[in-house]
């Protein structure tokens, strides 16, 4: 309450009632993670090259809060690779690649009695598979013109809730207008799928109807280089659809929703300037 933080905005959350607060409840967050990968990169010739890696991870987590005592286990492995192909007589080069994760994300949730486990209140295990196949194509003329056209088809399944299959493109032309001048323009598409947590918050109740953000974001910089430094100001327009916003129960347990279209508009302003090796000036 404002009386609790004008009293101390430090404090934790106190003891109310029958509601436990977080000394008594010994609420932390615990985390033990383990990663291994190895990777592979190899020139062919002068234009094709590759690079590829493949990764382990594992996490387990012990989270005593207000509410209960979670226990997590998330194994998962990821995978990359990409194709290079680059022509400099031309000015021209592409990318396309892959990448592929799968994880399985067991969660057990109990009591917290006063920061020891309770009676087991629900058990759910979670498997997740993500998608991605990119490319990228890049030019440029030699009266200066740059052009980049990208795009990324993303596949997201989990147990928990419906699959989604959506195409990301990108598209950016950029000019050189003079001798330490560049005028960029950009459109892109967006794509961010709910995670686990959002899925399964915890509230502990499912919410498979979970849609991912998806959103188009336009953006106009012109750019300075002088010796010292550079100037940058970019204006943009962001539109997201199916945003995802945090909710609260009444007993503070947080769950997830789409809440629908929110847009941004704006102008970003930058400016370095590097007084010497020790001395840099940086304004945004």
């Amino acid at each position: 309450t404002l009386t609790q933080y004008l009293a101390n905005p430090k404090q934790a959350r106190p003891t109310i009632g029958t509601a436990k607060g977080a000394i008594d409840q010994k609420a932390t967050f615990y985390i033990q993670s383990f990663f291994s990968a190895l990777s592979i990169k190899n020139q062919i010739d002068n234009h094709w090259a590759y690079d590829a890696s493949l990764g382990y991870q594992q996490n387990d987590i012990q989270n005593p809060s207000i509410r209960n005592y979670e226990i997590r286990n998330e194994p998962n492995i990821n995978s990359r690779g990409v194709l290079h192909f680059k022509n400099d007589a031309n000015n021209f080069s592409w990318d396309a690649g892959y990448e592929f994760l799968s994880g399985k994300f067991n969660s057990s949730t109990y009591a917290n009695n006063l920061g020891e486990k309770g009676a087991l209140q629900v058990e759910q295990n979670a498997q997740i598979e993500q998608y991605t196949a990119f490319f990228q194509t890049d030019y440029q003329t030699q009266n200066h013109w740059n052009f980049t056209i990208s795009g990324s088809l993303n596949k997201l399944w989990t147990n928990l809730n419906n699959p989604e299959t959506v195409f990301s493109p990108r598209i950016s032309i950029g000019k050189k207008i003079g001798q330490n001048q560049y005028l960029l323009g950009k459109i892109a598409h967006g794509f961010s799928p709910p995670s686990i947590a959002e899925i399964r918050p915890s509230s502990a109740v499912l919410n498979p109807n979970l849609q991912a953000e998806k959103g188009w974001n336009h953006e106009l910089t012109y750019r300075n280089n002088f010796t010292k430094g550079n100037w940058e100001l970019t204006a943009y327009w962001f539109e997201l659809q199916e945003s995802i916003s945090l909710r609260r129960t009444a007993d503070g347990a947080d769950y997830f929703e789409n809440v629908g279209q929110t847009r941004q508009k704006g102008i970003e302003n930058t400016f370095n300037y590097k007084f010497n090796n020790l001395w840099v000036c940086q304004i945004p």
